[in-house]
């Protein structure tokens, strides 16, 4: 713990103008604040709880060459400000411009809002880490030109330091609230990926595919970034809405359900355990809406799949086909492909 400012790191702010001709233009590189400091890191000292890192803003604009607003840079804190990196690439025709690559945030409590705009070229976001003890903002990944607001290899996990031995109804309320990741919005495509929240995640919109991730609340990955056997996992979990408006396969969307071994869509997966004192609280998934699929579900007769659509409520899902299904009674998958039913289409159902 610290007292008023010792430990801080206040706003981070980098403004770049190119000129016609110029080569590569980089907001951050290869560095490191930290404003964090863990149990013995400083000898005799316990954890700091209160160590802020501020704002953080990055914007480059005009350069010729290649601009890059974060390239290999670390962000840690007790809590970490908002973030909006913008970039915009020169006008010569070889120009290119990406937001952000190789960077990562790690916040003992809460991280803010992460925004990174401009005229990308390529994926305007790639391996990017998040990771929060408590809540994460509303994340935005957008582009001029909207295929290239790209996410892409990145993990964005919020309230991983999760606890639900409170002794009240309203203490584990209070503790669920604070697991949680905003409203998640990217103008391209969804892949690789991993969203993740201790207990709720936002609206999520994907303007581009969703191939290869994982949208995901109610677990604990215990300190890493790998769903890989060691992870906890809670009922009572929400992911407000889900909409996909491009290509979707090999990637799940769950809430409160424990998949026993790592894979989601298979027999072996159940409802998490109870959330504390919260013996009825249990899981749902709002409204999704995936507008590339071009099929409707169909019956499952198999439980061999190894992505799944889960909670133990589904509001609906409708597909590009127009028609909405709102009633689960027994268990549908997604066609991904070659036709009929196989591990490689994804599961649907109510798990209780």
């Amino acid at each position: 713990t610290t007292k008023g400012t010792i430990g801080n790191i206040g706003n981070v702010s980098v403004k770049l103008t190119g000129t016609a001709g110029g080569a590569t233009a980089t907001g951050l590189k290869n560095v490191t604040f930290d404003a964090r400091v863990t149990a013995g890191e400083v000898a005799g000292k316990p954890a700091s709880t209160v160590n802020k890192l501020g704002n953080i803003s990055v914007a480059l604009t005009g350069q010729d060459g290649a601009s890059v607003g974060l390239d290999s840079v670390n962000f840690e804190g007790d809590t970490i400000g908002n973030t909006k990196v913008t970039v915009n690439r020169g006008k010569a025709t070889a120009a290119t411009a990406q937001a952000a690559m190789g960077v990562m945030y790690r916040a003992t409590n809460t991280i803010g809002t992460l925004s990174f705009d401009g005229d990308a070229t390529t994926d305007q976001v790639s391996g990017l880490q998040v990771w929060a003890g408590s809540k994460v903002g509303a994340l935005t990944v957008h582009a001029k030109t909207a295929a290239n607001g790209s996410l892409v290899g990145s993990d964005i996990l919020a309230g991983q330091s999760l606890v639900l031995t409170g002794a009240t109804a309203a203490d584990v309320t209070t503790a669920l609230a604070g697991a949680a990741l905003g409203n998640v919005t990217v103008s391209g495509s969804l892949t690789n990926t991993k969203l993740v929240a201790g207990a709720k995640i936002g609206a999520v919109t994907v303007g581009g595919a969703a191939t290869g991730s994982l949208i995901v609340a109610g677990a604990v990955l215990d300190g890493d970034f790998i769903f890989d056997g060691d992870e906890t996992y809670q009922r009572a979990a929400s992911i407000a809405s889900v909409t996909v408006k491009g290509a979707f396969s090999t990637t799940s969307i769950v809430a409160g359900v424990d998949p026993g071994n790592s894979i989601f869509g298979d027999a072996g997966d159940a409802l998490a355990a109870v959330a504390g004192v919260l013996a009825d609280a249990t899981s749902q998934i709002g409204a999704v809406t995936l507008s590339g699929v071009p099929t409707d579900l169909i019956a499952a007769t198999a439980t061999t799949h190894q992505y799944g659509i889960e909670a133990a409520l589904l509001k609906g899902i409708k597909t590009g086909t127009g028609v909405s299904v709102t009633q689960f009674p027994n268990a549908l998958f997604l066609d991904a492909g070659p036709q009929g039913e196989d591990n490689a289409d994804v599961f649907v159902r109510t798990v209780t």
